[in-house]
């Protein structure tokens, strides 16, 4: 009896040393803090007067998502519903119908039918106003709203009124179906050999993405090359790192990491790339410029590799990791910061460009719009789709006018 004690007895203590989440019960003070936690917990579910807001789950549920946003902008605490959003747009898959909008005079405008989607089967075309999805009003809704509205299971079937540019109105039937996105937005070689790609964020299939796209573009006589990371709020590390290689000689310095575990501290160097271009180069960056596109514009300046035009960006220099917790839940928490090659963090400074080249808010989401656009529009036929003639996009203008000067 007593060897079979003490057998159990060993199992238990190996245990709780082996497993960091029973091990943390050995701390006194741990222990201490959330008997306190659980005492509060008690007394408010036990004593608070309306009962619908004081149930154990829904008081916890707040307490973390407190507790989570009182560390730093970034840190956040997913429930279930929250956590599949999160994982939606981190892997750029989701059941939807395969076009984009913008907001144009409180209007949700289609700016972009994916060929061969299930909108473009449904006869959705550029320049229809949505008026409602699923007999809900888009009227006061953000496309981010709007969004949210017309996800949902593959295979179901999505409601759209809409308002064509003739004035008809007409009801459309989406079956929902996998939308893979590419993380390349855009790529083109204009007739004087300027190349122009841009980047939405960085996926772990970017790098393949950009290698194609610079494949196809190296083959169009292209002479330089603007990269745009406006409005890219970053991504995964390594994909940031992989796209560098594209642009800098291999074991390149591009970022070292820090954080509180020795095995953070870790520096991140460009690898050979097949498609590596070697042309007079820009990168276009704004205030939503973010993380991993910091990252990559901040490396690129550091080894004069490229010219930085457009606005400061964004500032954050740390990096998060997503622990999966129970109740289908994740805690996305920030573990450490990110240091560009020459040593400096840019967060809540960012980077700097080396030509400030401003653009008022009106632009901005005119420009927004033409990004979007598929193709090449004729400038009449542009504005009866979208309200507005094309303007000229002042940050691209400099790109190029000091990218080829640098040629």
């Amino acid at each position: 009896m007593l060897i079979v004690i003490g057998s159990v007895a060993g199992f238990l203590v190996f245990a709780c040393l082996s497993n960091p989440s029973i091990r943390v019960w050995l701390n006194p003070d741990y222990r201490s803090q959330v008997l306190r936690f659980g005492e509060i917990l008690w007394l408010t579910n036990f004593a608070y007067f309306e009962e619908d807001r004081s149930g154990f789950e829904q008081l916890t549920e707040e307490a973390i998502t407190g507790m989570a946003k009182s560390l730093d902008p970034y840190s956040v605490y997913f429930p279930p519903e929250a956590l599949k959003e999160y994982y939606e747009n981190t892997n750029l898959k989701y059941f939807g119908a395969g076009f984009k909008t913008r907001q144009i005079q409180e209007e949700i405008v289609v700016t972009r039918v994916n060929p061969g989607g299930p909108a473009e089967r449904a006869k959705l075309r550029l320049g229809d106003r949505i008026l409602d999805v699923d007999g809900e009003t888009t009227t006061g809704k953000s496309v981010q709203d709007c969004l949210r509205l017309i996800r949902g299971p593959a295979g179901t079937e999505v409601l759209l009124r809409v308002r064509r540019l003739s004035g008809e109105i007409d009801t459309l039937r989406i079956k929902r179906s996998q939308i893979d996105t590419s993380p390349v937005d855009d790529f083109w070689v204009d007739a004087n050999g300027n190349g122009y790609i841009r980047l939405a964020e960085f996926t772990e299939k970017v790098g393949k993405e950009v290698g194609k796209a610079l494949e196809v573009m190296q083959k169009q006589d292209m002479k330089c090359l603007v990269l745009d990371l406006r409005d890219n709020p970053g991504g995964k590390m390594f994909a940031t790192v992989e796209v560098a290689g594209f642009f800098l000689s291999p074991n390149t310095l591009i970022v070292t990491t820090h954080g509180k575990l020795p095995e953070l501290t870790l520096q991140f160097r460009s690898k050979a790339q097949k498609q590596r271009v070697e042309i007079p180069m820009a990168v276009l960056i704004n205030e939503k410029s973010a993380s991993g596109a910091e990252c990559l514009a901040g490396a690129l300046k550091c080894h004069g590799r490229a010219i930085l035009v457009g606005e400061k960006t964004f500032g954050k220099g740390t990096f998060q990791q997503l622990f999966p917790v129970s109740h289908d839940s994740g805690l996305h928490l920030t573990i450490g910061k990110y240091d560009l090659p020459d040593g400096s963090n840019v967060n809540e400074k960012g980077v700097e460009p080396d030509y400030q080249v401003p653009c008022d808010p009106e632009s901005v989401d005119k420009l927004w719009v033409q990004r979007d656009r598929q193709g090449i529009i004729d400038p009449d036929e542009f504005k009866k789709l979208f309200g507005f003639s094309p303007i000229p996009d002042p940050q691209w203008l400099k790109a190029i006018e000091v990218v080829n000067r640098d040629e």
